[in-house]
């Protein structure tokens, strides 16, 4: 519904997710680790792999508005290594380069409640 209303004001939005199975519900999205070029084994100083002069860059640069559902249950270095990129490819010190909105998503209901318990 986001995404629809950005497009009939003429602007352009980012959706990704962080599993394969929801970019099924997504059609044309992909996984963010495969659209932000995030890497597999993320670290603390990691960062993703995208180039000033890719699509994907001048998509992002183009953009109003980067949905990614599912972010809350990802690794915080992925978070982290595409708020890096997005600061180089749009030249800012801003969270996640100030280009525009980021929407981080996710869907408490999935998340099993962990519950106490004692042995007797």
């Amino acid at each position: 519904t986001l995404i629809a209303n950005l497009r009939s004001k003429g602007k352009f939005g980012i959706v990704n997710v962080s599993s394969g199975i929801a970019t099924t519900l997504l059609p044309g999205d992909k996984v963010t680790h495969y659209k932000f070029k995030i890497p597999i084994n993320v670290e603390a100083e990691s960062f993703c792999l995208i180039s000033k002069q890719f699509d994907i860059a001048k998509l992002i640069r183009e953009s109003t508005t980067i949905i990614w559902d599912e972010a809350l249950m990802t690794n915080k270095h992925a978070l982290e290594a595409l708020d890096s990129s997005l600061n180089d490819i749009l030249n800012s010190d801003a969270p996640f380069g100030g280009g525009g909105v980021m929407i981080l998503g996710r869907d408490f209901h999935l998340v099993l409640s962990i519950v106490g318990f004692k042995d007797k």
